[in-house]
């Protein structure tokens, strides 16, 4: 089983939620929308990418979570348990336990402040020593 960084499975979540941001994503078990190829999740389809184990918030009403996903060319090709998912998967595809890690589309945290640079590099006490910066605190 591989370890994933923090970083690595935040860059999972990015990519899930930038493919739930371009529309419709096809479950397993349901019609496919009129934008994805009906042969998306259907057989001889390799996915790049499957995630299982994984606690999955689809966005998708008639079936909110699952556990599974799989992405092809960066475009979600199923969604659904991870038996119903390990089906895509071939030798080639890369497959991800997430470990029961929560995976949610959307939440990523991208604003700034601006005017506020300087608390990147130090706390705004104006003190100089151990025996000041204690002085300050009580």
């Amino acid at each position: 089983m591989a370890k994933y960084t923090r970083g690595e499975f935040l860059g999972f979540g990015a990519a899930l939620a930038g493919a739930f941001s371009l529309g419709e994503v096809p479950t397993l078990g349901r019609p496919v929308s009129a934008e994805q190829p009906p042969s998306a999740a259907g057989p001889g389809v390799e996915a790049d990418l499957i995630v299982v184990n994984a606690r999955v918030f689809t966005s998708d009403g008639a079936r909110p979570r699952a556990e599974a996903f799989a992405v092809k060319n960066g475009r979600f090709i199923a969604v659904g348990s991870t038996g119903e998912v390990r089906n895509v998967a071939t030798a080639r595809t890369r497959v991800v336990d997430a470990q029961q890690m929560f995976v949610t589309p959307g939440f990523i945290d991208c604003h700034c402040h601006p005017s506020g640079v300087q608390e990147l590099y130090g706390v705004n006490t104006n003190v100089k020593t151990v025996r000041e910066v204690q002085a300050a605190i009580r």
